[in-house]
C-alpha cells in the first residue's frame, strides 16, 4: 500500500499591530524593536523616519486626517496630507513586499484612535499580504493613565489643571478592533510592570508575541515623564504665555523647550486621586474591566506626594529655574541671561512665562535660519547626552524627521552664522 507524500502546512504568516494604547510604554517597544539588529522571523516595519507609524498611518488612512492634532498645529491642509499620504502607501507597498516570508510588526499608539473608517481601509490594505492579523495593545489604569496623559496634554499645549480630557476612552479606542478584526484576533493585556521579565516591556511584548527580542542588556529603557517641577514650570508657560501656535516651526519650536524640562531632576508628578476621580467615567471603566477581565486598579505606593490644586503646580521655586536654564544652555547651546532667569524662593508664574518665550523667541530664529543650535548642530544630535530629553522629543515628534529641524542646507548655515551676534542681540 502506497502512501502518498504530503507537503507541510504552508507556515502562516502574521502582521501584529500593536495599538498602545497610550502611556504603556509604547516608546519603549518601539525604540529597541526598530534598532535590533538580527530579527528572526520577523520585522518592525515602518515608512518614515523613526519607529512611530502613528503620523504617517493617519496619513494614509484617516478619513479627516487634517483634524490630527499634530497636523492642526502645523496648519496641514488636506491636500497636502492626501498627497503625502499616497506617496507613502506607495512606500508602504514596497516594504511589505521586501519581506514576503517574515511576520510584520506594526506599532502607533495613535491607531487606537484612527476612526473606524480608517481601521477599516488599513486592514484591507494589509489583508492580501497575511494569513491572520492580530491586534495587541497594553491597559493601562484609569488613575494611572490620566495623570500621566495631563503631563502629554501639557506638552501639547494644555492651559488648565483639569483632568476630563485626560479620560482613557476605553470603548472608544478598543471596540472597533473587536468588531473589525474580530474579538478572537485582538489581545489585551493589563498594564502592570510588577509583572513583566524584570519589569520589562520590551520583554514583556516579545514574549507575548512569541519572538526572539533584544537581550535584556541591550534594552534600553524609556521615559517620558516630566518631573514636578518641570510640570509646573511648563504648566505656568501654558497658562501665561503665546499659547502652543499654529504654523511650520511651531512644533520644533516647542520641542526645544520641552527637551529642556525632560531633562530636569526632581520629585515624581502625581495628581491626587479625588481630583482624578471627580472626572473619570466610571461606565467606561467598568466596559473595560468586563473586557479585560480583571479589576483596573493601582496601588497607592508608600512616600508618594500629589498635587491637588494648580496653585500648587504653579508654586515654582526660582532654583528650578534655574536648572532649566542650565539644561537649556547645556542642550541648545544658548545661555539665557541672568536677568530673565526668575530668582526667589517661590517666584511669579508670569516670570517663568517670561522666560520661556524669550527661549521660545531664540529657538524660532534658530529654526528659521536653518539651524537648530549654534553651530549647526542638530537637537537630535545634542540631545545625545540626555536620553529621556531624547526620547520625550522623539514621541513628540512622532519620529517624522529632524524634530528640531535638521541642519539645514549650507547656504543658510553660512547666512546664520553671520547672522548669530545680531539675531542673538534682538532677542534679548
Amino acid at each position: 500500500m502506497s502512501v502518498e507524500a504530503t507537503s507541510p502546512p504552508a507556515r502562516q504568516r502574521v502582521c501584529w499591530l500593536h495599538i498602545g494604547m497610550h502611556k504603556t510604554g509604547s516608546t519603549s517597544i518601539q525604540e529597541n524593536l526598530v534598532t535590533f539588529r538580527k530579527p528572526e522571523g520577523w520585522r518592525y516595519l515602518t515608512v518614515a523616519d523613526g519607529a512611530n507609524m502613528g503620523q504617517a498611518l493617519y496619513k494614509m488612512f484617516g478619513t479627516n486626517a487634517q483634524e490630527f492634532h499634530w497636523f492642526k498645529k502645523q496648519g496641514k491642509s488636506a491636500d497636502q496630507l492626501a498627497e503625502r499620504g499616497a506617496r507613502l502607501r506607495e512606500k508602504f507597498h514596497r516594504n511589505l513586499a521586501r519581506v514576503p516570508e517574515r511576520d510584520v510588526i506594526i506599532s502607533a499608539e495613535a491607531l487606537s484612535l484612527l476612526d473606524e473608517a480608517g481601521v477599516v481601509a488599513l486592514r484591507d490594505f494589509l489583508a492580501p499580504y497575511f494569513s491572520v492579523i492580530k491586534v495587541v495593545a497594553y491597559v493601562r489604569s484609569p488613575l494611572g493613565f490620566m495623570n500621566s496623559a495631563f503631563q502629554q496634554q501639557l506638552k501639547h499645549g494644555k492651559t488648565a489643571f483639569r483632568f476630563a480630557a485626560a479620560r482613557p476612552k476605553y470603548r472608544r479606542r478598543f471596540e472597533k478592533f473587536d468588531e473589525i478584526f474580530g474579538r478572537e484576533n485582538v489581545i489585551l493585556r493589563k498594564f502592570n510592570p510588577a509583572a513583566f521579565p524584570n519589569g520589562c516591556i520590551v520583554a514583556d511584548f516579545c514574549r507575548m508575541l512569541g519572538i526572539q527580542g533584544p537581550p535584556p542588556d541591550q534594552v534600553r529603557r524609556v521615559n517620558e515623564s516630566l518631573c514636578r517641577e518641570a510640570c509646573g514650570i511648563l504648566l505656568a508657560y501654558r497658562k501665561f504665555g503665546s499659547g502652543f501656535g499654529v504654523g511650520r516651526t511651531v512644533v520644533k519650536e516647542n520641542n526645544w523647550i520641552v527637551a529642556a524640562l525632560a531633562a530636569m531632576r526632581g520629585r515624581k508628578f502625581m495628581v491626587a486621586r479625588r481630583r482624578l476621580r471627580k472626572a473619570m467615567d466610571m461606565d467606561d471603566v467598568r466596559w473595560m474591566e468586563q473586557r479585560l477581565g480583571k479589576p483596573l486598579k493601582e496601588p497607592v505606593k508608600a512616600g508618594d506626594e500629589f498635587v491637588a490644586k494648580e496653585a500648587e503646580m504653579l508654586a515654582i521655586s526660582g532654583a528650578s529655574c534655574a536648572e532649566f536654564a542650565a539644561k537649556f544652555h547645556e542642550i541648545h547651546g544658548v545661555r539665557i541671561p541672568s536677568r530673565k532667569i526668575p530668582k526667589g524662593e517661590t517666584v511669579d508664574p508670569r516670570r517663568v512665562a517670561a522666560m520661556l518665550e524669550y527661549c521660545r523667541r531664540v529657538a524660532r530664529r534658530h529654526i528659521s535660519a536653518g539651524e537648530s543650535a549654534p553651530g549647526g548642530a542638530s537637537l537630535k544630535s545634542r540631545l545625545k547626552r540626555f536620553p529621556p530629553a531624547r526620547m520625550v522629543i522623539n514621541w513628540l515628534d512622532g519620529k517624522l524627521g529632524n524634530p528640531a529641524g535638521g541642519q539645514g542646507k549650507s547656504t543658510k548655515q553660512r547666512k546664520f552664522r553671520k547672522r548669530r551676534k545680531s539675531a542673538a542681540a534682538s532677542a534679548r
